[in-house]
């Protein structure tokens, strides 16, 4: 039975060192290696008046990896983004957004940013991230537990719902104060996580807290534990300024994944989504017909006739405008993602 050892020692009335217990959780999260995860999210701001929701849903294996947002705007509209690595070709990525399709490597020559790379994220930092979900994608599972730069550290028996767990307490080098209560017979899940420090703002000292709570689960055919449901809550000054809810959290981990998945026929992109088709000798315009990426055939202008001979170009015209306003709406929502990233902020420790 996983997390026997530290059971005993709770019975037993031991206290286990703090770096047992955080490798314990670590080598447990660590057995999920592929699989299938989806979740409801919801972000509120009470002082902005903001309520944001989505649904994700991710599958990954053998270094692939994609994600399926579905952002609901207001309760009869949403809009569906997608992200995949390693997709179709390997080291290539796609991304879809609604109004185009895009095809292109992961390092681009020239470089610059993935598209919609900000979407991704790794499933076993949930119920340990103190952070929002817009910065999920920042956030690595061993730099938020067990990590080095921690003093004062000390272990105590504890109780969550009638079972044995052990609260871990420690300050870091930045003087955040960090209290973790971890639960040996479900999986070692950490289920409650408080991160204290205090900031300087218009000169005067904010005390900041975050609060983070699970509620595991055995999950899937491997019966892994894993939380179903995570509130994570950010007070100022004992305030409610930002709180996060993932609910309906269900995961199928070290379950096959269909490899069609991972392939754009497999991803419910709409026939004649117009489609960047960036692989090496594709020149030209291209969209999905619904199995495969197709070349536009454009007419020449000389073959079209025009009814103001005097414009001169003016198909051209019309067909530059058509792509600037499709790489506009491309970007309109990268843009709204990373405005909501900086007012999250990132995790101060």
């Amino acid at each position: 039975m996983h997390g026997s050892l530290l059971l005993c020692c709770a019975l037993v009335g031991q206290v286990p060192q703090a770096e047992r217990i955080d490798s314990e959780f670590l080598k447990y999260r660590e057995r999920i290696k592929f699989g299938n995860l989806t979740m409801n999210v919801e972000v509120s701001r009470p002082n902005e008046n903001l309520v944001e929701k989505w649904h994700t849903e991710i599958w990954f294996a053998d270094g692939r990896y994609r994600c399926d947002y579905r952002f609901f705007d207001n309760p009869n509209q949403s809009r569906r983004e997608v992200y995949c690595e390693n997709c179709e070709r390997s080291d290539y990525y796609v991304h879809f957004d609604e109004k185009c399709l895009t095809l292109q490597r992961m390092k681009p020559p020239g470089g610059g940013a993935r598209l919609g790379d900000r979407l991704k994220f790794d499933p076993r930092i949930l119920g340990i991230c103190i952070s929002s979900p817009y910065t999920f994608d920042s956030i690595r599972l061993h730099e938020m537990v067990g990590r080095s730069d921690r003093k004062n550290v000390s272990v105590e028996s504890a109780d969550w719902q009638g079972k044995k767990s052990w609260r871990v307490s420690y300050e870091l080098a930045n003087g955040a104060q960090v209290s973790d209560l971890f639960v040996p017979e479900m999986g070692h899940c950490l289920v409650e996580r408080h991160w204290a420090y205090s900031v300087m703002r218009d000169g005067g000292k904010v005390e900041m807290l975050h609060i983070v709570k699970s509620e595991p689960k055995e999950q899937g055919k491997a019966k892994l534990w894993f939380p179903h449901k995570v509130e994570c809550r950010k007070l100022q000054d004992g305030m409610v300024v930002d709180e996060s809810r993932m609910t309906s959290i269900e995961a199928n981990f070290n379950e096959p994944v269909s490899a069609e998945l991972f392939k754009v026929s497999g991803m419910k992109v709409p026939p004649k989504t117009r489609a960047s088709y960036l692989v090496p000798g594709a020149e030209g315009r291209y969209y999905w017909d619904g199995k495969a990426f197709v070349k536009e055939q454009i007419a020449r202008i000389s073959d079209v006739p025009s009814k103001d001979p005097g414009s001169g170009g003016g198909s051209k015209w019309l067909a530059g405008a058509a792509i600037s306003l499709a790489c506009l709406r491309l970007g309109a929502f990268g843009v709204y993602w990373l405005r909501r990233r900086a007012l999250a902020g990132r995790r101060t420790a």
